[in-house]
């Protein structure tokens, strides 16, 4: 199976607890849908990315296996929930109004965990979100989110 998605992921955004309470640390976790690695590390040697290099070099990066079927608002609700579709609720890319069954782009509204910006946020962190699949409407937690109201 071809991976799904990209992502730079330090392990330790995953065990908030483990964190000291002073750290001023950063933390930057990019995902980019559909990015294979084969292609990244061509472009890498070509010295096209050297951002993205600098960030390697400096950080991790990892390859994800993807759940079936590929639908990228599941997908990355799990990335970010660390739950199973059928605990986060987020399963296609849009959903039924049930009153008038029209379909509408999935949102933050319809997922039933907490996603790890809500997690850093209870916990006195703070967390920035761009254009991160199901974030639209933004949540009232201690980030700065640009959700798309379609993805």
């Amino acid at each position: 199976m071809r991976p799904l998605v990209l992502t730079i992921l330090f392990l330790q955004l995953l065990i908030v607890p483990a964190w000291p309470e002073d750290t001023d640390d950063n933390i930057l976790l990019i995902g980019v849908d559909g990015a294979e690695w084969e292609v990244i590390n061509e472009l890498l040697d070509q010295g096209r990315l050297p951002n993205i290099k600098h960030l390697i070099a400096n950080g991790a990066r990892g390859k994800l296996q993807a759940t079936l079927p590929l639908i990228s608002p599941a997908i990355w609700t799990e990335i970010i929930t660390g739950k199973s579709r059928k605990k986060h609720g987020i399963l296609e890319f849009t959903s039924k109004l049930p009153e008038t069954n029209v379909s509408i782009p999935v949102s933050s509204n319809m997922r039933k965990t907490d996603a790890l910006w809500s997690i850093l946020g209870n916990n006195s962190k703070s967390a920035g979100i761009v254009g991160w699949w199901a974030t639209w409407p933004a949540e009232k937690v201690n980030t700065i989110s640009y959700g798309d109201p379609c993805g």
